[in-house]
């Protein structure tokens, strides 16, 4: 039994579904919405066994940076008002798990959108073969509930897409997608390149009307509300920020502009997107089945062919978006979802669509298998370690802020922000050595264990500079596992030795007979004030190598600590 082809009602709201296609039987419908269920559940078993990204810590930096007072840029920072509330827990491992599920519940959410938005257009078998295509690709499996921009706002894109298309356009559904666009737009301006999607469903909605006009001043109207809400937003997110808010924001949207438009190279990430079609074979024909169904229906049903085929629109920013990194295909893959669904109206692909999505499944939980839970113990024990080395915070040097709770002296190391290192608009080692004092290292990325001399980089294009790699040697001192402290190793003799300390603070003198240290006799094993500047180093009875570090009373080095390199590239 077939449905016509022509779809009396234009309301979105009326309660009848208005399908494209061939209705499929309900049975395969349900084998496709169990098997996204079970990529679900499997995805919440990652909560707790995936290993810490460094934007998740970065992520969650900002928001105790903002509760310190100390975060001073609106930009890329709105989500310190919607997670404050994590700090209430123990320890960065349990706020960021905590936040993981959040982020899960927002992608669930996603989900429901994929599904509201393909039953305007197709039955139910299409719509739960969408959902499952979302949730069993490799990199949405892995990173849809990470802690980051993503999953926030690509929950607020299919929500205020599904608004646009399927709700009634009363002035309530207007004001929730001005809204809901505008948050997205504070959580990452990332969700430009899902402005063509929402115009789209704009235009499809005009389209579509019985009333062409009216809805068409409706929807200005939603626009310029939508401005209305991200000026008075970033106004009051503004006014909560430490000085100097304006400065700091335009400094990171002119990079962000730099990085994105002026500098960019065609398919700057291609690697990622082959590892991509290499890993999920299947979603791709499905993917080009799809968009097959839906253009032979074109020359019938234009306006609505065109819209499904608009869907891809995020997608196609693979082509030049400078981060199109793994966890970016969580935010461009569930609008393409709609368009995966098409490849379910197709007759010679109906038997086999629970094959299909059972295959996807099971992929899905092949994939925790390349999950190392070895990598999360490491970054547990390397933040517990750190808490019993500082029970009060202190300022700090790593690749991306692994201890939230202390204020990180450095640069977030990431790819971007290192080659605006290399090219000087970043601040070099020696200055955040001189002016914030940073007390410990984490060697926590090739990057810092290279400066350290302990470990070749893989990414020799964004090393340090040499004269910021020998700060880093002559200013500290291997502890245990990743974590090194500020300290030199002197060799000291009758003839004075002049050594300079960028970090200011009480440090304790490892040497075999007492030493002079400005003037002052320093027995060995005591602590001594030491300022930041040159200090003159004398060992009158002989000469001895020496370790000055700072800390006292900071315990033994464990013998069972976390491996040199905490994370790499997860």
């Amino acid at each position: 039994m077939s449905l016509s082809l022509t779809i009396g009602a234009r309301a979105p709201g009326h309660p009848r579904h208005a399908h494209l296609f061939d209705q499929i039987g309900a049975r395969q419908a349900w084998i496709a919405a169990a098997c996204a269920v079970v990529c679900l559940l499997l995805q919440a078993r990652m909560i707790f066994l995936q290993p810490i990204h460094w934007d998740e810590y970065r992520f969650l930096a900002d928001i105790h940076a903002f509760q310190r007072g100390e975060l001073s840029s609106a930009f890329l920072t709105f989500q310190v008002h919607l997670f404050g509330w994590l700090t209430r827990f123990p320890n960065e491992m349990d706020q960021i798990h905590v936040a993981r599920g959040v982020m899960l519940a927002l992608e669930s959410g996603t989900v429901v959108f994929i599904w509201l938005i393909a039953r305007r257009f197709f039955d139910a078998t299409a719509a739960a073969f969408a959902a499952t295509a979302y949730l069993s690709f490799s990199y949405v499996f892995l990173h849809g509930a990470s802690f980051r921009f993503d999953p926030i706002a690509i929950f607020l894109v299919m929500f205020a897409t599904w608004l646009l298309i399927c709700r009634p356009l009363r002035l309530v559904t207007i004001s929730a997608v001005a809204l809901a666009v505008a948050i997205a737009t504070m959580v990452t301006v990332k969700v430009a390149l899902a402005a063509p999607l929402l115009v789209a469903a704009g235009v499809y909605r005009i389209m579509e009307a019985e009333r062409r006009v009216p809805t068409l001043l409706a929807l200005a109207g939603g626009a310029a509300l939508s401005a209305l809400f991200l000026a008075l937003l970033y106004a009051w997110h503004a006014s909560t920020l430490a000085a100097p808010t304006v400065s700091a924001t335009q400094q990171q949207l002119g990079s962000s502009y730099d990085k994105t438009l002026s500098d960019w190279r065609p398919f700057w990430t291609h690697r990622y997107f082959i590892r991509a079609v290499l890993e999920n074979p299947v979603y791709w024909v499905m993917l080009a089945a799809g968009i097959f169904a839906i253009g032979r229906r074109l020359r019938d049903q234009p306006v609505r062919s065109l819209m499904l085929l608009a869907f891809m629109l995020p997608f196609l920013t693979l082509t030049f978006y400078r981060n199109a990194f793994p966890y970016f295909y969580a935010f461009i893959l569930a609008p393409a979802a709609i368009t995966v669904a098409g490849a379910a109206t197709l007759s010679w692909l109906r038997p086999f669509l629970w094959l299909v999505t059972t295959g996807w499944t099971i992929v899905a939980a092949l994939m925790m298998m390349r999950i190392n839970p070895a990598t999360a113990a490491d970054q547990a024990a390397a933040t517990n370690l750190v808490h019993r080395l500082f029970p009060s915070p202190v300022p700090y040097l790593d690749r991306s802020s692994m201890i939230p709770t202390f204020p990180q002296a450095g640069m977030f190391m990431s790819s971007w922000e290192m080659e605006n290192y290399r090219d000087g608009k970043r601040p070099t080692i020696r200055t955040l050595l001189a002016t914030r004092q940073p007390v410990f290292i984490i060697a926590n990325s090739p990057i810092i264990s290279e400066g350290f001399g302990i470990a070749p980089s893989a990414t020799p294009r964004i090393l340090f500079h040499p004269e910021d790699r020998a700060a880093l040697q002559s200013q500290y001192v291997h502890y245990t596992g990743p974590i090194w402290i500020a300290g030199k190793r002197i060799a000291a003799s009758p003839r004075p030795v002049v050594a300079d300390f960028q970090v200011a603070g009480t440090y304790v003198l490892n040497s075999r007979v007492p030493v002079q240290i400005d003037g002052r006799t320093v027995a060995p094993h005591a602590a001594v004030t030491i300022g930041q500047g040159r200090h003159r180093i004398v060992s009158p009875q002989g000469a001895q190598g020496i370790l000055l570090r700072w800390g006292a009373g900071l315990p033994q080095a464990a013998q069972s600590a976390p491996r040199e390199l905490v994370f790499d590239n997860l």
